[in-house]
């Protein structure tokens, strides 16, 4: 399967080039807090 890390990178290429900027801020804030929730409690795969 496909890595989060690698999801979320292409979720924000795809949200840079498709979304407006107020969207893709919130987009990149909730994929800073996904993130930190998947450090804080790993799972696997």
């Amino acid at each position: 399967m496909v890595g989060i890390g690698t999801l979320l990178a292409g979720l924000c290429m795809f949200a840079r080039r498709y979304v407006p900027a107020g969207l893709f801020t919130f987009a990149s804030i909730m994929a800073l807090c996904a993130a930190w929730h998947i450090r804080l409690f790993p799972f696997n795969s």
